[in-house]
Formats: structure tokens, sequence, C-alpha cells
């Protein structure tokens, strides 16, 4: 999985297939100085997020849906690690892939969430985001999980979430 991230990474599959991190940075552990070797604070990074995004593929659409448009952008994945939500880590991510979207001529964007994820919900609707009435089930370890589909139009005044 590792190797397969890296190459995404490295060699993205075009040029409007992006991934982008959050940092979190803070302070050292209490286990350790509050200076480094020059006197300086201590300062340390931790990847505590990222959003993947592109061009809407098949993975996209609901079952037995025509291509979107390619003029669609689609979230591939969108995280942030639990420990660090609530920290403006998410919204940042989201503004910077709306930021890449409109520079990359996409005029619409589309996500996937869990109906059983209402914190993702109403994340993306804080944002402008809403239902456009896809749905589908995924097969998981032989559980079907329901999902619909939200999306948002980009030259929406509203495409940033709220406090970003």
């Amino acid at each position: 999985m590792a190797e397969q991230w890296l190459a995404a990474i490295e060699e993205p599959p075009s040029p409007r297939h992006h991934i982008m991190i959050a940092i979190e940075q803070s302070g050292p552990p209490p286990d350790e100085p509050d200076a480094d070797a020059t006197g300086e604070p201590a300062e340390r990074s931790h990847v505590v997020g990222f959003i993947a995004t592109g061009p809407a593929d098949e993975a996209a659409l609901a079952p037995e849906e025509k291509p979107l448009p390619e003029t669609t952008a689609a979230i591939t994945d969108l995280l942030v690690e639990p420990r660090w939500g609530r920290r403006g880590h998410g919204s940042r991510l989201l503004a910077a892939a709306v930021d890449g979207w409109r520079s990359d001529g996409f005029d619409v964007a589309v996500a996937w969430a869990y109906d059983g994820d209402p914190a993702t919900r109403a994340f993306l609707a804080s944002a402008g985001w809403e239902s456009d009435g896809a749905t589908r089930a995924l097969d998981v370890d032989d559980l079907l999980v329901n999902q619909l589909r939200l999306h948002v139009a980009l030259d929406a005044p509203d495409t940033e979430p709220a406090g970003a």
C-alpha cells in the first residue's frame, strides 16, 4: 500500500491529480528539552491528514451511471486523524483542493460519504456541498455499506468550510 501511495505522489496519473497533506506543528513532547542545540525552541511536525483528488472517473460514478463531465473533480480520499480533528486541518485541505480544482478548470466537485458517517456529511455540508441524489452500496467484508454522493459548484461563494 505504501508503494502505491508513493507512486501516486511522485507520478500522479495526470497533472490534475493531487495529494495534499495537513501538518500539525507543535512544541517538543514532554520528555524532550524545550530547545534544540542552537537554543531555539524545538518544533515537531506531524502529518495529520491528507486529501487525494483528481478528475471524476469510474470510481466517482453511481452504479450504471454514465461518465461525469470532464469538468467534474472528485475527492478520492479525505482523512484527518481523529485525535488531530477540530483544529482546521480538514477545512484547509478542502480549501486547497478547491483552489487547485479551479486552477485545473473544474467547475463541479463530487465526493462519496458513508451513510453512517454524519461527521463527514456535516463537514462537507458546512462548505456548501449537498446530495446530488446518487447512492451506492460497497461490499466490505460481506457487509453492504451505503454511501451517498455530495457535490458542489466551484464557482459558488460558499465552497470553503465555515471558519476556514
